[in-house]
């Protein structure tokens, strides 16, 4: 029976209502697939399992669902309607001795075409030992500080003379470093939208991504900003203006649905450096997803303390937890808790509701509250300064650069 409250306007709600099923109480034996659209419902079943499809329906989806009788042929759910405008979603059942081939798992959060009873899960395999660690930064909502973390990790990371890092605004919606760079970088010679399309046209082919990937470095090179290789998220505000090839269009159609993830570090390992830092874009977007849905990548998320940033990361964590199969050797989820007013003591001791939410969010991932980092609101980092040099020389000096140190090597990040 649907459950209260859920209302079928199309062929996603029953979708939905299937995805739920399947993850609570697991699909019949004999259910092979499910397809829906506009047109209709369709179930791929076991031979001679008809029967008892006509009674998981309308057990599923009792009181909407109308099995055939002697005058009506069609089988269909009812879908929310007016008195002079009904509207059914028809179901096809259609008897299916082949075996489907396992689904791959993609790391986006679209779902894909056709549902089956198992849940893929992602399983990439590792990263070669000399690529540099990828960390990819993340925030529900914007305006917590998240470039900030970013900018203070990287440089936190060259702080020693010989360490290198390359830093990535993959922020492609509102690209908070490439605003920094105005003065310093006018006009860089490569971008991240520019890494995008080019893999989208070298994905069939392993030499052709390597011969990229080296292109691209070389053009990165010019842009090393005091050991700290920078890949703006645009080089120009026309190419802000028109992103013709998104990040979903190379992991839903290149033969390694990784490919955005590994080509980063594997460009790490061609620049030399010693870590890959992204600051992506906030909130659940299919512009980060490739990152947050790869158990290899760092991945480090920022919030405040207000409800909704908290929830939104608790989901996020969630969805991380249902989605991606971490092995003991894959990195688990950090917390950075961001501008906690001076009247919240910044302590382990901390015993904030909030915070508590974010613990048991984590709780698949072992998530620690010791393992957290909880930096006081500091005013002068409220307002950034305009420019890359003003804004590094002003970080250094902040108390977020030494509790980050602090923090980093702790974790040993």
């Amino acid at each position: 029976m649907i459950q209260e409250g859920i209302r079928l306007f199309s062929w996603v709600d029953v979708e939905d209502v299937l995805l739920n099923l399947r993850k609570t109480r697991g699909w019949p034996d004999w259910l092979k697939s499910a397809q829906a659209y506009w047109d209709g419902l369709t179930l791929s079943i076991e031979s001679g399992k008809q029967a008892k499809a006509l009674q998981w329906l309308a057990d599923v989806f009792a009181p909407r669902f109308r099995k055939p009788s002697s005058d009506m042929e069609e089988i269909y759910i009812i879908l929310e309607d007016l008195e002079d405008f009904p509207r059914q979603l028809n179901v096809a059942i259609l008897e299916d001795e082949d075996t489907l081939p396992r689904q791959r798992f993609l790391p986006m959060l679209a779902r894909p075409e056709i549902l089956t009873p198992d849940t893929p899960k992602a399983e990439p395999e590792d990263f070669p030992e000399d690529f540099p660690p990828l960390m990819a930064l993340h925030s529900f909502k914007g305006g917590v500080g998240r470039t900030m973390v970013a900018l203070t990790m990287a440089k936190v990371l060259t702080a020693e003379k010989e360490n290198r890092v390359l830093l990535i605004d993959g922020d492609l919606k509102g690209p908070g470093i490439t605003w920094l760079l105005r003065k310093r970088l006018p006009n860089p010679a490569v971008s991240f939208a520019d890494v995008i399309t080019l893999l989208h046209g070298a994905s069939d082919s392993a030499s052709q991504i390597e011969n990229t990937l080296r292109l691209i470095a070389d053009r990165v090179q010019a842009s090393a900003l005091d050991n700290i290789c920078v890949l703006p998220a645009f080089h120009s505000g026309t190419q802000f203006t028109s992103l013709q090839i998104n990040p979903e269009h190379l992991i839903r159609y290149a033969d390694n649905p990784y490919i955005i993830t590994h080509a980063l570090s594997q460009l790490g390992k061609m620049l030399g450096v010693d870590a890959v830092i992204a600051d992506l874009r906030a909130g659940l977007s299919e512009l980060s997803t490739g990152f947050l849905l790869d158990p290899r990548v760092h991945r480090i998320f920022v919030t405040t303390l207000s409800p909704q940033s908290i929830q939104g990361t608790g989901y996020l964590l969630q969805l991380i937890g249902e989605s991606v199969s971490s092995g003991t050797h894959h990195p688990l989820p950090k917390i950075i808790f961001s501008q906690i007013p001076d009247s919240h003591a910044v302590t382990k001791e901390l015993t904030d509701p909030e915070i508590i939410r974010i613990e048991k969010a984590g709780q698949i991932f072992g998530l620690k509250r010791e393992e957290m980092l909880f930096t006081i609101h500091e005013q002068n980092l409220m307002v950034p300064k305009s420019y890359w040099d003003e804004m590094m020389k002003l970080l250094e000096r902040s108390l977020l650069f030494s509790d980050m140190k602090e923090w980093m090597e702790a974790n040993q990040i």
